[in-house]
């Protein structure tokens, strides 16, 4: 996997939020030890030597697939705020940040919302990327804006979930790409 040289001369971050546990792939319930999104956010660290910082909430989603689901669409639903477990210090000297989630109803999962609207992130460039099964960026692209108006937003990678472990050179299209427009 090479590095992007031009991502290491700034400060960045690659923030994501990820669910390990019961994940339909390809039509069959199976139990992943890793989440999917947290597998494309290792992929972009490693390419471009961000520094890493899970999403993480005080009360944990449960493992299973339906569970989830319904608590998600209740989060959702209830335009809550889940509180997070642990936050970031010294967020205001990165400026790219890597921002990753699943897509959950459409949207990205409410403990996004929390840590966005943690932050400031007025004059930092935002890059999205999620992990999907079929809906792509959904309502996200929306939300950001909503949430982070004054940030500068790169276009976006939407990875299928099921294609997640072979989408490294997907991934370094994406970064290239990504590091033209800066």
């Amino acid at each position: 996997m090479r590095e992007m040289t031009i991502f290491k001369e700034k400060a960045c971050l690659v923030a994501y939020f990820s669910r390990a546990g019961e994940h339909c792939v390809k039509e069959s319930l199976v139990h992943l030890p890793q989440g999917n999104t947290e597998a494309v956010a290792k992929i972009i660290r490693a390419c471009t030597g961000a520094d890493e910082f899970c999403i993480q909430t005080k009360t944990p989603y449960p493992c299973g697939l339906r569970q989830t689901a319904h608590m998600a669409q209740r989060e959702l639903y209830a335009d809550a705020r889940p509180e997070l477990a642990v936050h970031m210090d010294r967020m205001e000297q990165y400026a790219i940040v890597f921002l990753g989630f699943p897509i959950w109803w459409g949207n990205p999962p409410m403990p996004v919302i929390s840590f966005l609207e943690e932050y400031d992130f007025a004059g930092k460039v935002l890059i999205p990327f999620c992990t999907h099964e079929g809906s792509g960026f959904g309502h996200s692209e929306r939300t950001l804006h909503i949430h982070c108006p004054q940030a500068k937003r790169l276009p976006g990678l939407a990875v299928h979930a099921s294609e997640v472990h072979a989408s490294e050179n997907q991934v370094l299209r994406w970064l290239q790409e990504a590091k033209d427009l800066l």
